[in-house]
């Protein structure tokens, strides 16, 4: 999820009537998401202000800078680094291929780490040629935090609990859950039949009747 929302930019006159490039540069410095332009020789050639206020860097400096460079001090979630080849306008340019809800972490120039959930794409010309890659950031540092306060909660108390994506049927079972019921963490399969298998026949149905009324 992104901490920033969206923007909207009211057109009063015929779009007709609006020169694009300042239509495109009103979007740009209206969006709360960063928006990066990066040049197929890898250096960035056009960054908005809430991509320099969420990278702690000034856009002209941001403009010089690759996003593989070493400086940004990038890193996986699980805290691990993350090497320049890796990042995800790297990898678009180097692939072709975009990439969708990359999170990672940034040093900013304070020495403060930013995370970030990254979405890159292609530009082609007419001719097939790739001419830049263009890359979205939203901060996420704030859910994460969020996120991470929550664990450790729901942790010391030592509650059980598993969380269900409802078009698949996947389910990640908290390692709570699974002891509680004399299970080890990954023993058992991680779907919502599962969960159907091993409860008592007797409470299947006033159990999926009173799950219902949330679904």
């Amino acid at each position: 999820e992104s901490d920033g929302q969206a923007a909207f930019l009211a057109i009063e006159h015929e779009p007709s009537a609006v020169d694009a490039i300042t239509l495109m540069e009103t979007m740009l410095t209206t969006l709360t998401e960063g928006v990066v332009v990066v040049h197929p020789n890898g250096r960035i050639v056009e960054a908005n202000p809430a991509a320099a206020a969420i990278l702690g860097l000034p856009e002209e400096l941001l403009r010089s800078r690759a996003p593989g460079d070493a400086r940004w001090q990038a890193v996986r979630e699980d805290g691990s680094p993350l090497p320049g080849d890796e990042m995800p306008a790297m990898v678009t340019l180097r692939t072709g291929r975009a990439v969708r809800g990359f999170v990672h972490g940034v040093r900013t120039s304070d020495g403060a780490l930013r995370w970030v959930e990254v979405n890159s794409a292609p530009v082609h010309d007419r001719h097939g040629e790739l001419r830049c890659v263009v890359a979205t950031l939203a901060d996420v540092t704030n859910s994460r935090e969020r996120a991470s306060r929550l664990r450790l909660l729901i942790d010391g108390a030592g509650l059980g609990t598993w969380d269900w994506h409802l078009p698949s049927g996947h389910v990640e079972f908290g390692c709570h859950w699974c002891t509680m019921l004399g299970y080890e963490p990954g023993e058992l399969e991680p779907h919502v039949r599962t969960w159907r298998r091993i409860l008592h026949p007797d409470d299947l149905p006033h159990t999926e009747a009173a799950l219902a009324q949330y679904l």
